[in-house]
């Protein structure tokens, strides 16, 4: 998804997973990274002028299941790639905040083994911590005016959703798997 028409993916068609953007229509492709690690899970800024995207480039271990991913940010035409994060634990599931300023992701921080939603400025500063405890928060996807985010969590056993307020409280199960575990 994105801004102005545009839809960033990521793509092996080369022989690895690369960062590519085309218009919404599937046409025009362009390849973006060119790196022999995987950039993977790429996702467009509200206005289309930016990329976050998760790559294992700086992984030593290069085994697939222990990757530990980072975070990047370029321009929309591949530029001015920069690294945003850089701990050595992988995180996942990016979305910006619809101004455009904010990047929310899932990591485990705090070595638990379980993931927490987690909010940062687009340029990788003041990370900030939404959820906790004992269970895989994850997947967190912004309300249109940004002031509230959607999230699944295993929680109460099954995978339901908990909307919440973008700073973190107001967590509320609104739906009830009925399949739990």
């Amino acid at each position: 998804g994105g801004g102005k028409g545009l839809v960033a993916f990521y793509s092996d068609r080369d022989g690895n997973p690369e960062v590519y953007l085309m218009k919404a229509d599937g046409s025009d492709p362009i390849r973006l990274t060119r790196s022999p690690s995987y950039d993977v899970a790429p996702a467009l800024s509200p206005d289309g002028s930016r990329i976050a995207f998760l790559t294992d480039r700086d992984d030593p271990s290069g085994s697939f299941q222990d990757r530990k991913w980072e975070i990047y940010v370029m321009g929309a035409d591949g530029s001015s790639v920069t690294r945003i994060t850089r701990n050595g634990v992988g995180e996942d599931h990016l979305a910006w905040s619809p101004d455009g300023t904010r990047i929310s992701f899932n990591a485990d921080y705090d070595g638990d083994g379980f993931q927490e939603i987690w909010i940062m400025s687009a340029d990788g500063t003041s990370p900030v911590r939404l959820t906790s405890g004992r269970a895989n928060d994850q997947g967190a996807s912004w309300a249109p005016d940004g002031r509230r985010i959607v999230f699944s969590s295993d929680r109460a056993g099954g995978l339901d959703l908990y909307p919440m307020n973008a700073d973190g409280t107001g967590q509320v199960r609104i739906t009830a798997d009925p399949n739990p575990e």
